[in-house]
């Protein structure tokens, strides 16, 4: 199966059972068509379920870093992918999700022991939730 078959399938779940506006749907697949474009040089023939492998998705992340995207722009994209990986995961269609492996940190963000970064404003807010009362 083509992936871009798979992608409208998760783009009838996005609208359908996620209720994502026509706005937000017409962004996903720009998106995905950025990346979709990308593979042209590296897999030879239409892009298979198959072929959505970490290396290429590490591949995608290296190649807008190098065409100086701003990291916002890169984290979006990112994220689009990580999404679609997600749910066909979820929905059986990958044993696991080849965005897994792609992950970049956002500014302002450092790791907790855990290894996963908080955003100071979600530490600052556990924080006070933990804090004892002063009663």
């Amino acid at each position: 199966m083509r992936l871009s078959a798979l992608f409208e399938e998760f783009s009838q779940y996005l609208k359908v059972e996620r209720g994502a506006s026509h706005r937000s749907i017409d962004t996903y697949r720009r998106y995905f068509a950025y990346f979709i474009n990308f593979t042209k040089e590296q897999v030879r023939g239409p892009l298979l379920i198959a072929d959505f492998t970490p290396e290429l998705c590490r591949s995608y992340q290296y190649f807008m870093a190098s065409k100086e995207l701003q990291p916002g722009s890169i984290r979006v994209r990112l994220a689009v992918l990580g999404s679609f990986g997600k749910w066909a995961v979820k929905h059986s269609r990958l044993e696991k999700s080849p965005m897994d492996i792609c992950r970049q940190r956002r500014a302002g963000c450092r790791p907790c022991q855990s290894g996963k970064p908080w955003r100071s404003s979600s530490r600052d807010a556990l924080a006070f939730a933990i804090r004892p009362s002063s009663r």
